[in-house]
């Protein structure tokens, strides 16, 4: 197997000591300096492009400013040839102290909300010094600038199917903790709060497709169209929840909770185990266009209810806020009533189609099944 190529990174652009420099050239190692003219994430986006187009087939990245270990390199290698499609994390073993169990409990707290967004349980998840198999990383797509890219990368990895597996790494007995700066901690919490959201609203099965550089590369009308093609056949497979779905989302969409529409589906959504993205998407049914109508409709409602007649309901273009007040009881009541009306009109289409569309995947994905045996992304 061809030897994998090291590369030398410098979070804050500091440079390789010529000790660490020697003892990897003493493994026989081949090392390659990371160019950080555009930034930490670009710095090692680059190293494996340009550690590609020379022919290796790994890339490990050795952080200087992170004192990672020259010595953990032979591990590094035994590591890779045992699984060599997988990325493998470096897990740090310190001496036990009180600064110690500090960086512990940080990295565990950082562990469990990456678990949050993978479903996997990653050790020492935003420690940089890896093993990266090459090809499966040239199709991940990511989006960081800062040294945040190493938490992207091992989620989308999982989102991607890309096995992931660790070691004991050594730390050194001088070891220093580098303060993260206000700016690299807001990344650090936008990042996760985004990967977070994409995981409570995206499919499991789109997560792979939405990340990989050949959807990417797709013009935009065709991914949404993709994407929504996709998310629709997905759930079809459970018309009876995709229906709930739709009709949850747009009893919410309708009702009076303005402001809270979107969020109060997505709970309701949690805990019914519904699809949250379907939920939300129908609840987005209140439109500026058709708010007008829903408010009029659910005052008609509520004082058909109330008096048994339409008369004395003011005109469309006569609706205001000081006119809307004084109705504002009846609006109430039947905007509620119109929400279940509306939901369960949406929902029983929504049931029928996904019926249509599973009967129609079924005999397809039968004969696809008995044709061609079925094979993992990678």
């Amino acid at each position: 197997m061809n030897k994998p190529i090291v590369l030398i990174l410098a979070s804050h652009g500091g440079q390789a000591s010529p000790a660490a420099l020697e003892e990897i050239e003493a493994l026989g190692l081949p090392t390659m300096l990371a160019d950080h003219s555009r930034g930490y994430a670009g710095a090692v986006r680059d190293g494996f492009d340009r550690a590609a187009a020379a022919g290796y087939t790994h890339a490990i990245t050795l952080d200087v400013d992170q004192q990672h270990q020259p010595t953990d390199l032979p591990a590094f290698i035994a590591a890779i040839e045992l699984q060599p499609h997988a990325l493998i994390t470096g897990v740090r073993h310190f001496r036990p102290c009180l600064m110690a169990w500090a960086i512990k409990l940080a990295a565990t707290f950082c562990d469990f909300w990456i678990w949050c967004a993978n479903g996997r349980w990653t050790r020492d998840c935003a420690h940089a010094y890896r093993a990266y198999p090459l090809a499966e990383m040239s199709e991940i797509t990511c989006s960081a600038v800062g040294q945040e890219f190493e938490l992207e990368v091992l989620v989308k990895a999982v989102w991607c199917d890309v096995k992931t597996a660790s070691m004991t790494v050594h730390v050194p007995a001088e070891f220093r903790i580098d303060v993260m700066s206000p700016v690299e901690f807001v990344r650090f919490g936008v990042l996760i709060n985004s990967l977070l959201l994409r995981r409570l609203l995206v499919p499991t099965p789109l997560l792979a497709t939405l990340h990989r550089g050949e959807f990417g590369r797709l013009p935009r009308t065709t991914r949404i169209a993709r994407i929504t093609k996709d998310t629709i056949a997905h759930h079809c497979d459970h018309p009876l929840k995709f229906a709930t779905a739709v009709g949850v989302g747009v009893f919410f969409g309708v009702s009076p909770l303005w402001g809270f529409q979107m969020l109060l589906s997505a709970g309701t959504a949690q805990l019914l185990r519904l699809s949250k993205t379907v939920t939300v998407a129908a609840s987005n049914i209140s439109l500026p266009l058709t708010i007008p109508l829903f408010i009029y409709g659910g005052l008609l409602v509520g004082h058909f209810l109330h008096y048994g007649e339409l008369r004395g309901v003011p005109q469309l273009h006569e609706l205001s806020r000081s006119v809307l007040l004084n109705f504002l009881g009846e609006y109430i009541v039947g905007s509620l009533v119109l929400g279940v009306v509306l939901g369960s009109f949406f929902g029983l289409a929504a049931y029928v189609m996904a019926l249509r569309i599973k009967a129609r995947r079924q005999p397809i994905s039968q004969t696809g099944a008995d044709e061609q045996p079925s094979h993992r992304p990678f």
